[in-house]
């Protein structure tokens, strides 16, 4: 049995949805939120990228998000350079062409996204992965949508892309100092 704390009141929230997987395609989206994240490997730590749909597009999918890892800092420099190819695109697509020291600079920006469903497999269920980015109007058009204000509170902090992993004295990650 758990202990709540204090009485909880089902009808003060909306109750939570169940989502289908989008289908397979290119989707109006933003950043919202990003943090670094250590990975279950010790030593290695990714960017987690929060996209959320905008309302140009797929008005009717508005608010729905998927997520992103860039494994910018890994022992694997193949994993390392596809990460920072990937940030690269995202650069571009939302027109940042200037060095990245925090990942802020990148919220709140239209692009495109392809978004790839994934079908179910043994134990794990369908899922998304995010598998490319483009700026908004060379997919969609001219007229980019205004971005749309979530309030995502994420840390937003990341070190250069190719920090190595525990580079820091103490065995702390580059952004732990």
């Amino acid at each position: 049995m758990a202990n709540l704390g204090k009485p909880f009141d089902p009808n003060e929230k909306e109750p939570a949805k169940a989502f289908d997987i989008l289908p397979t395609a290119w989707y109006a989206m933003q950043i919202v939120d990003s943090e670094n994240r250590e990975a279950k490997t010790e030593g290695h730590a990714y960017l987690w990228l929060e996209l959320e749909m905008i309302e140009a597009v797929h008005p009717e999918l508005k608010g729905r998000k998927v997520w992103a890892r860039l494994n910018l800092w890994n022992s694997n420099q193949q994993a390392v350079d596809i990460a920072e190819r990937e940030l690269t695109a995202i650069c571009h697509a939302v027109g940042h062409l200037t060095a990245v020291t925090d990942t802020d600079v990148l919220h709140g920006k239209p692009m495109a996204v392809k978004v790839k469903a994934v079908p179910a497999k043994g134990e794990y269920d369908a899922s998304n992965d995010v598998k490319g980015y483009e700026a908004y109007a060379a997919r969609f058009g001219a007229g980019v949508p205004v971005p749309v204000s979530t309030g995502a509170t994420g840390t937003g902090k990341a070190p250069p892309a190719g920090t190595p992993p525990g580079a820091a004295a103490g065995g702390k990650m580059p952004w732990q100092q």
